[in-house]
């Protein structure tokens, strides 16, 4: 289900269609010119309540023949716009709901859930004098947006963004991702979080990748704003969103024991942490340990025990070097480790190095 299936959408837009055909029938140039007061007051409260206070400082006669002029003159209509305004002595931002309803292809109602969407996602920040040159700058990047594809008038647009309510509910929705939508994100920051970096599986993260793939772009940053606001780890974000570059095998007993007396295997926290900046996303991950390791930990042990062991991504091998460089040769995977393996001659894997202990905490 989307939001053209939505039925506070399908009601919103009813009424708004039914509000264009009312006011554009009542300002027909035939009807304008039979129009009394209070069918006048009424008809430019349809189009927004506030403008019968805009306008009572003005008399029917110039209210109608200054509209008679604005809609139906033969002068360009930046002129016939300028010369009613200085009739009711009003600006364009008073005036610009009745170029909505009578217009709807052509204006867009200047309501805030529009100012908001604007700004964040079309980049649409500037402050313009002139509801004219508002109204035109939001056209360009309308009408070549996806939006434009979905929908075909300002007026079907500004319903979706009524209906959702943009940008006035603590969360951010949009009219290109429905309540439905925002269930299945939810469900999808849920299952990563229940997700172990160390103990990820290829099938738990790709049905994500490929929904993820078919996403419209709308749809891609709002899952990519829920992700990060529950404050999942990066890489396990990298992972639902991008494309994965290359496997790897970390050479893991080398990298928790470098430069150490005792082997630390809190440096795979900082491992996980330059792999998700890294700039090729490296999945799988697998990691590969002398067989003594459970043995020769001494320090955060409750760590080293809650993710490494009876973990499908750790392989106990040795000699490990045998192993990791053969797994790596075998699957074109890259290798992390410090090791320079000069006991292999040359090599033909990729190898990246981690050097922590060096004060480096990136991958190089």
């Amino acid at each position: 289900m989307d939001i053209f299936y939505d039925a506070q959408y399908l009601k919103n837009l009813k009424d708004m269609k039914v509000n264009s055909k009312f006011v554009c029938e009542s300002l027909s140039r035939n009807n304008l010119k039979k129009i009394d007061k209070t069918g006048l007051r009424y008809v430019l409260s349809k189009c927004d309540e506030r403008l019968t206070d805009i306008f009572k400082k003005n008399d029917i006669f110039t209210i109608v023949f200054s509209l008679d002029n604005l809609l139906y003159g033969k002068e360009k209509f930046s002129s016939r716009l300028n010369s009613s305004l200085k009739m009711l002595s009003i600006n364009d931002w008073d005036i610009a709901p009745v170029l909505f309803y009578t217009a709807p292809k052509h204006f867009f109602l200047p309501v805030q859930e529009l100012e908001k969407y604007a700004s964040r996602n079309w980049g649409f920040n500037k402050k313009y004098k002139t509801y004219m040159e508002y109204n035109a700058a939001l056209i360009k990047p309308f009408s070549s947006s996806e939006e434009k594809q979905l929908f075909q008038t300002p007026l079907e647009f500004v319903a979706a963004l009524k209906t959702m309510n943009y940008g006035l509910s603590e969360k951010k929705k949009n009219p290109l991702v429905d309540r439905q939508d925002m269930q299945m994100f939810d469900e999808i920051t849920d299952c990563l979080k229940k997700l172990n970096i160390y103990k990820v599986q290829y099938n738990e993260v790709h049905w994500i990748n490929e929904l993820f793939a078919g996403m419209t772009s709308q749809q891609k940053k709002t899952l990519v704003e829920e992700i990060e606001n529950a404050k999942i780890h990066p890489y396990l974000k990298r992972l639902a969103t991008q494309k994965y570059d290359k496997g790897v095998i970390i050479d893991g007993s080398n990298i928790i024991r470098a430069g150490l007396y005792q082997p630390d295997p809190l440096r795979m926290k900082d491992l996980m942490n330059a792999l998700a900046f890294y700039p090729q996303l490296l999945f799988p991950i697998h990691f590969v340990f002398d067989a003594n390791v459970n043995y020769v930990i001494k320090s955060s042990y409750r760590f080293w025990s809650d993710n490494f062991r009876e973990n499908p991504n750790v392989k106990l091998f040795s000699p490990a070097d045998d192993y990791i460089l053969k797994k790596a040769f075998e699957k074109k995977y890259a290798v992390i480790s410090n090791d320079k393996f000069r006991d292999f001659g040359a090599l033909n894997v990729r190898l990246i190095r981690f050097q922590p202990e060096k004060g480096h905490f990136f991958l190089e």
